[in-house]
């Protein structure tokens, strides 16, 4: 098994979920190291969306 490190693109199952957060499979960045996801065997993520939202705590990727 691959293990993600800190800044990787992945492919992650956000089910089950509750309210309105995101569900399936969609794309996140890790935000954790290699060793703890290596050691715990769960990486701490974030969802990545194309949704625009007020927030305040949005980080905006570069367009390349």
């Amino acid at each position: 098994m691959q293990v993600p490190d800190r800044g990787d693109l992945i492919y992650f199952d956000f089910n089950p979920r509750t309210g309105t957060e995101q569900a399936e499979r969609r794309l996140a960045i890790v935000l954790s190291t290699k060793k703890f996801n290596g050691v715990t065997g769960y990486p701490s993520v974030c969802p990545i969306s194309r949704t625009e939202r007020e927030w305040g705590f949005d980080v905006p990727f570069l367009k390349v």
